[in-house]
């Protein structure tokens, strides 16, 4: 099973909800699933060939198998509460199995510590994980009276109740605060984000782009080419439409990203009468639907290179767009032929820009623990004239 593959196994189900701790309880028990799932494989496997006329474990293996693409498929369709009961009673079964048939009298009845871990770690009220304290408790003691499994100095001591009990709310503590935290840490984002996030759109949505936008269509209609008005006009709306629903994202896929930068740069070809080409590439190595990148980011330097390149009947421009993998990286290549970056007209606009741009590096770096960055570098010539520019930027993906 590739990276790929594994990394879509474990997002299945969240495209329901956006709530990241909903996100992180769904991706575990995908996680235990995928871990089920290859256990079950491996073992018929090795039964069949070792037992093949033993029909009992090879039911039992291919009814554990069923039941876990069972709870995959209910993440699937969003009915996560009965896909986690349903885990924990299959756990909860196993663990009882365990510890008074297959494995009595190995030890294996103190897995029942795990239950109320589990409890706490898949669903949230108090109830819940009460429950799941005294169930783990009472499979404990409750089949010793009838199965005698544990030998006689071992049991009846309450000292396993509080060892128990005292697990439960350690964990529970440490849970409670890591919430807090997560809380007061994602209040402090929203914040900063929405900031830098605004700051940056009054930069990209501005008067300037809307008016001559306007004016494009304007001749389009002055000129009776009302199907090449209809298609800019689409587009436009388009465009605006991304742009502001784009704003309240923080991350964004490739997919939608390429597709922004497609609509404006083919406004911008029909404002400026074709006077440049553009190509955007996408690597097979990226995964467009999946792989995401900060969103509203590389808009401004794709700008510049239009606002800014004196492209003309005899220079003709290009503009390149290459989104590529690389490790644990994903590199986007902004190249053009223009008149360089720091070197143009409106070198002040740019510099706040980049100064905007870098304020909100800075921020994603710090809360998301990753290591983003981007470099300009103006190309030159022999005789030291500019002829063009290219942006790398770089962000890590894991």
């Amino acid at each position: 099973m590739s990276k790929s593959s594994i990394r879509r196994f474990f997002l299945i189900g969240t495209q329901h909800t956006t709530d990241q701790n909903e996100i992180k309880k769904i991706r575990l028990i995908n996680l235990f699933a995928l871990i089920g799932i290859g256990l079950s494989v491996l073992f018929l496997i090795l039964n069949l060939i070792q037992f093949p006329d033993d029909l009992v474990k090879h039911l039992s293996l291919i009814g554990n198998l069923v039941f876990m693409l069972c709870i995959v498929g209910l993440n699937y369709k969003g009915f996560f509460t009965l896909s986690r009961v349903l885990l924990f009673a299959f756990v909860s079964f196993l663990f009882f199995y365990n510890a008074n048939f297959a494995y009595k009298g190995f030890y294996s009845e103190y897995f029942y510590l795990l239950l109320p871990i589990l409890g706490l770690l898949f669903f949230e009220h108090l109830a819940i994980h009460l429950i799941s304290l005294f169930l783990a408790v009472a499979l404990f003691y409750v089949p010793n009276l009838y199965f005698h499994v544990y030998a006689e100095n071992s049991f009846g001591y309450a000292n396993v109740a509080f060892l128990f009990a005292g697990i439960f709310a350690l964990v529970r503590y440490f849970k409670r605060l890591n919430q807090k935290n997560e809380k007061l840490l994602a209040e402090q984002k929203d914040k900063e984000l929405a900031l830098i996030q605004s700051r940056s759109l009054r930069e990209q949505i501005d008067s300037h782009f809307i008016s001559n936008a306007m004016v494009t269509i304007q001749n389009f209609i002055m000129n009776n080419d009302q199907e090449s008005a209809n298609q800019y006009l689409t587009t436009f709306s388009r465009l605006m439409r991304s742009l502001l629903e784009t704003s309240r994202k923080e991350m964004i896929s490739i997919s939608d990203e390429a597709e922004l930068l497609e609509d404006f740069l083919k406004l911008s070809k029909a404002r400026y009468e074709n006077t440049f080409d553009y190509r955007i590439e996408i690597d097979e190595e990226i995964d467009p639907e999946l792989d995401e990148i900060p969103a509203m980011f590389i808009q401004p330097f794709v700008e510049n290179a239009v606002e800014h390149g004196k492209y003309g009947a005899s220079n003709k421009g290009l503009i390149e767009i290459r989104f590529s993998r690389k490790d644990d990286t994903i590199e986007i290549l902004v190249q053009d032929n223009g008149g360089g970056f720091i070197k143009s007209d409106n070198s002040r606009k740019n510099s706040l820009s980049t100064t905007i741009l870098k304020e909100r590096l800075e921020l994603l770096n710090k809360f998301s623990k990753k290591e983003h960055h981007f470099h300009v570098v103006n190309l030159e010539n022999e005789m030291n004239q500019p002829i063009g520019t290219m942006i790398t930027i770089i962000f890590q993906s894991h």
